[in-house]
């Protein structure tokens, strides 16, 4: 989160998007529907003196480092003004899961179905 402020004598309309580094297109995976960042509010536009607070969300899906840059169109700018632009840097770790359950004598008790038995392939993650 962070306060975005109209330091000019004039109304200024303001747009942010979200870009791969260096304005790179953002390739999204089969499974997303967005990115993983989202600015609100989107678009605005401020008074002169007024200020507005951004802020960027993070919601990762998949566990991965994500690097994007924030860029903002600002109606008004003077023409040799340099673009505004924010580094963002985000890392999507897996939590740490233990889970303590009571020991079963399922199998050794031979309660489970014979038709239940298989075996799984050799690249079966558990």
């Amino acid at each position: 989160t962070f306060e975005l402020t109209n330091t000019g004598d004039v109304r200024a309309e303001f747009a942010w998007d979200v870009r791969g580094v260096q304005g790179a297109p953002i390739r999204l995976r089969p499974s997303q529907e967005r990115d993983v960042y989202t600015v609100s509010p989107h678009t605005g536009a401020l008074a002169p003196g007024a200020s507005a607070t951004i802020t960027v969300s993070f919601a990762p899906v998949e566990v991965e480092d994500y690097t994007r840059e924030l860029t903002c169109a600002v109606g008004n700018m003077a023409p040799d003004a340099p673009p505004l632009v924010l580094p963002l840097a985000g890392r999507a770790i897996r939590p740490y899961c233990h889970f303590e359950v009571p020991e079963s004598d399922y199998l050794a008790a031979g309660r489970r179905p014979a038709e239940h038995v298989t075996v799984l392939e050799p690249d079966t993650k558990v």
